[in-house]
């Protein structure tokens, strides 16, 4: 079996009221607006953050889509996928 190098194709920066403030993308174009993209996975990770805080588990740190893993990261002002 060969393992596929993993490859970062967009990076995105949001505040922590999940407004956009940077997007860093590899030149694959999507035809998506990334602020939209940011928005909405701003609003799923505070969703998912406060569904399994209430089950006592912590934050979500990933979730995968299809072939796409999407890796978050949370400082005390902005997230970061």
């Amino acid at each position: 079996m060969a393992w596929l190098r993993p490859v970062v194709e967009h990076v995105f920066l949001v505040d922590r009221g999940g407004v956009p403030m940077v997007h860093l993308s590899s030149g694959l174009a999507t035809g998506a607006d990334p602020d939209l993209i940011a928005s909405m996975f701003s609003a799923i990770v505070d969703f998912m953050n406060q569904s399994f805080h209430s089950m006592g588990h912590g934050d979500v740190r990933s979730i995968e889509l299809e072939d796409y893993q999407v890796v978050f990261g949370r400082g005390h002002h902005v997230l970061m996928f």
